[in-house]
């Protein structure tokens, strides 16, 4: 009976597994990071300037005019005055 107990006992995950389990590798790069909280920011102009100023520090200079392009795009109507201050005006 003993042998009985010992056989259907189910090991259980151990904690590790258990937090990767179904979760997606990604990883955002310091543009897409960027882009993701002006997005959440953009509906304060003043946490939007300040959250713009902080990302243009930390995205790196060959991604600046792709990034402004898209900036301009994407808050061009709402945001164009502060846009402006940190970028010369898209054509």
């Amino acid at each position: 009976m003993n042998n009985l107990n010992n056989a259907t006992k189910v090991e259980k995950p151990s904690y590790l597994d258990l937090k990767t389990v179904n979760k997606p590798k990604t990883l955002l790069t310091m543009i897409e990071y960027v882009k993701t909280i002006l997005e959440k920011v953009s509906f304060s102009k003043y946490l939007f300037e300040r959250e713009l100023r902080k990302g243009l520090r930390l995205i790196l200079p060959a991604e600046v005019e792709d990034f402004k392009v898209w900036c301009y795009e994407m808050f061009g109507k709402i945001h164009d005055v502060i846009l402006n201050r940190y970028f010369q005006p898209a054509v």
